[in-house]
Formats: structure tokens, C-alpha cells, sequence
């Protein structure tokens, strides 16, 4: 089959253009977005069942968050929300990371790795502001590179602020879900 400029260009601008509108549509209330969920433990019934990922209203696609967070604590707001530090959570000056990747009401933080002691946990908070969910089902969740669940965390829900929040262990992925 030869292609021809004319023929070409009609394919490719029709393809272009439905890129564009796909890509300008928005839809904040939570989609189908399958994450796969793994045995870890039975502490909710959110592992082993579908859950759907918040989608916000923010535009922050691809953005990093930075702050330096030393010995007396500190909080990095990362536009769909923050992360706060307790006094003691990091032994020195840490550069700290949130990138939101416009997957959904999600942040990955860093440095990958950072672990933390109980009593000094960081607190996630994400904000639903304006969103179509119902709060009751909201819970934070830990997810891996592949999308699975690896754990649901203790998540705390102020319908009065419109914000849920849960401790931390460790930085990963955490997404705000409905399930």
C-alpha cells in the first residue's frame, strides 16, 4: 500500500485532533482504574476487591514538589495535598520529593527508601475539595511500580476540610481511593 501526502496528513491531523480532546476532557469523580491488589495482610476489605483512584481537579501532571526538611520537622505541600514531619523524623537536612504524576489524587515521595520510626511518622494528607466522592469510602493506599495494592492505610477522613489523611512508614506511591 503506497500512502500518498494528502491521504497522510488526513489520518494524522484526524489522530492529532482526537489526542487534543481527549486530552482536554476532565472528569474529577473517582475512574475504574484497576489496582490490582496482593495478600499482605486482611486489614480491610479494600485488598482483594477493585478500587478506583481519585481523580482531582488540580492540574499537576509530571510536577515535583521539593522541600528541605532538618531535625525540627517541616511540611512539603505538593498541590493535591501535603506531607508533614514530626520534630525527629529525619536525623539531618533531607531533600525531600513529591512528584505528582496526574495519575489520579497520587504522589510518589523521595528519596526512595526513607524509612521512618513509629513515633516520628509523617502524616499524608490529600484534599478531595470540589470532588463528587462520597467520603465514608475514602482510604489512602500504598501501591507498588505495578499498580498493586501493597497496603491500605489507617486513614482518617475530615469531611469538614475535605481531606483524608493517614501516617506513613516509608516513602512509595500513595493514592487516594474509593472502595
Amino acid at each position: 500500500m503506497v500512502w500518498r501526502r494528502p491521504v497522510l496528513s488526513a489520518v494524522l491531523g484526524t489522530v492529532a485532533g482526537i489526542l487534543i480532546l481527549a486530552s482536554g476532557c476532565t472528569d474529577f469523580a473517582p475512574t475504574a482504574v484497576r489496582l490490582d491488589p496482593v495478600s499482605v495482610s486482611a486489614k480491610s476489605s479494600l485488598l482483594g476487591t477493585q478500587a478506583r483512584v481519585v481523580q482531582s481537579s488540580i492540574r499537576a501532571e509530571n510536577r515535583v514538589f521539593n522541600a528541605l526538611i532538618d531535625r525540627e520537622g517541616g511540611t512539603l505541600d505538593f498541590g493535591i495535598g501535603r506531607i508533614s514531619f514530626p520534630k525527629g523524623a529525619v536525623a539531618r537536612p533531607t531533600q525531600i520529593t513529591a512528584r505528582v504524576d496526574g495519575s489520579g489524587i497520587a504522589v510518589t515521595f523521595g528519596p526512595h527508601g526513607l524509612t521512618f520510626a513509629e513515633a516520628h511518622e509523617p502524616t499524608i494528607e490529600f484534599s478531595y475539595k470540589g470532588l463528587d466522592v462520597d467520603p465514608t469510602s475514602l482510604k489512602i493506599l500504598y501501591v507498588d511500580t505495578n499498580g498493586k495494592v501493597r497496603e491500605v492505610l489507617s486513614t482518617e477522613v475530615d469531611p469538614a476540610e475535605s481531606t483524608a489523611r493517614a501516617k506513613s512508614g516509608h516513602f512509595s506511591k500513595y493514592v487516594l481511593a474509593v472502595g
